[in-house]
């Protein structure tokens, strides 16, 4: 590993930054201004101020489509300046907030509409976007549970693949993701994560303009296992798109060979690094299907590479076991682009989003009976 930039150990990260919309141009040029752990922050700050201000020069010339697009690479570096941080801090909050303050002006100038609610939960409330079709007065909604290290402002480029294909995306920060995190404290817990995603049904089939018994439930990557256990749970889910099947908690290369940082994201976001000890272990354990005693009634589709280097295909076939109805397994085959070094986990899903995504959301137009 002697004489490796920030840039060679950071490669295998790319793939998840382009499925987000990062540009590789943009990519290419921060990673190589990064000399440290310490100067991340601060790199990908000074990339986002160049598009804040092409964002704000666009926005007084009343070009609302250069806006919504300057504004979304700026949220998008600012998002990446604090993913790493895995600490209970003001300057995670600080920076935290500031991505989601940008946020705030991509949703203003977007082409299509997108609206701020707070979903009942509990006590409180649990912050998202409803990303909505333009034209339509009612239409189904496909709910997004989202993996670890996320918030709901990283998957706004996922919100016009619905859009256009006559549905709506419901982006929410569950439990121990994002604003619930940061600002809320609320710890990751999977049956707490698993009554969440319910309670996000129950808003939507509230609403006067989605159709009630046309909600579908996305999982993603670590989410995918939270949101098949949500369809397993609450049965009244129209369909489950899974997107990189983790049905277990282990990976190819066996618990001896998982990276620290891995470990430290998990024990941040549950809690466990932060005062909740035993968080870790329980999270664990809970990530067990055969745990819910339950299967999944309704159809599901399961996008799986064949190469990763973490996460195998027989990962989707477990998952697939625990489905009762139709289930359709996809494979995403290749091996990885990107390289990394043994601790990285090389997803070639990711890679391949530009043609998953709109095959996997065709599907879900169908599903939920929307064509476009």
């Amino acid at each position: 590993m002697t004489g490796l930039t920030v840039r060679d150990l950071t490669q295998w990260m790319i793939p998840r930054m382009t499925m987000a919309g990062c540009h590789i141009t943009d990519i290419q040029r921060t990673l190589g201004r990064i000399t440290s752990t310490d100067s991340w922050p601060e790199e990908w700050g000074r990339t986002a101020e160049q598009y804040l201000a092409l964002g704000a020069d666009a926005e007084r010339a009343g070009h609302r489509h250069t806006a919504h697009e300057m504004y979304f690479y700026a949220m998008l570096y600012l998002y990446e300046g604090q993913k790493t941080l895995f600490e209970e801090s003001e300057r995670k909050r600080r920076l935290f907030s500031r991505m989601v303050e940008v946020y705030r002006k991509v949703v203003e100038h977007c082409p299509y509409p997108i609206e701020r609610v707070e979903v009942p939960y509990q006590a409180g409330t649990l912050p998202a976007y409803l990303h909505k079709p333009l034209g339509l007065s009612r239409f189904p909604c496909l709910l997004f549970i989202q993996g670890m290290d996320s918030s709901k402002e990283e998957w706004h480029r996922w919100g016009r693949y619905a859009s256009e294909r006559g549905f709506a995306l419901l982006c929410v920060d569950t439990p121990g993701h994002g604003e619930t995190r940061h600002f809320g404290r609320m710890l990751l817990d999977i049956p707490e994560l698993v009554a969440a995603a319910s309670a996000c049904r129950r808003y939507l089939a509230g609403r006067a303009d989605v159709v009630p018994d046309r909600i579908g439930v996305l999982g993603n990557c670590l989410g995918s296992n939270y949101g098949f256990q949500a369809a397993a749970y609450d049965h009244d889910f129209a369909c489950c798109l899974i997107i990189l099947a983790i049905a277990e908690f282990k990976n190819k290369t066996g618990d001896w060979d998982v990276p620290k940082w891995f470990f430290d994201m998990i024990r941040f976001f549950t809690g466990d690094s932060t005062g909740t000890p035993g968080a870790f272990a329980k999270y664990r354990t809970d990530f067990a299907l055969d745990r819910a005693n339950r299967k999944v009634t309704c159809p599901t589709r399961i996008f799986q590479p064949t190469e990763d280097n973490w996460v195998d295909w027989a990962q989707a076939e477990l998952m697939a076991k625990y489905v009762d109805g139709p289930v359709t397994l996809t494979p995403v085959k290749g091996e990885p682009v990107f390289s990394g070094t043994a601790m990285s986990h090389l997803v070639p899903i990711y890679e391949q989003i530009h043609w998953v995504l709109p095959v996997a959301f065709d599907w879900v137009a169908e599903q939920l009976g929307t064509r476009r």
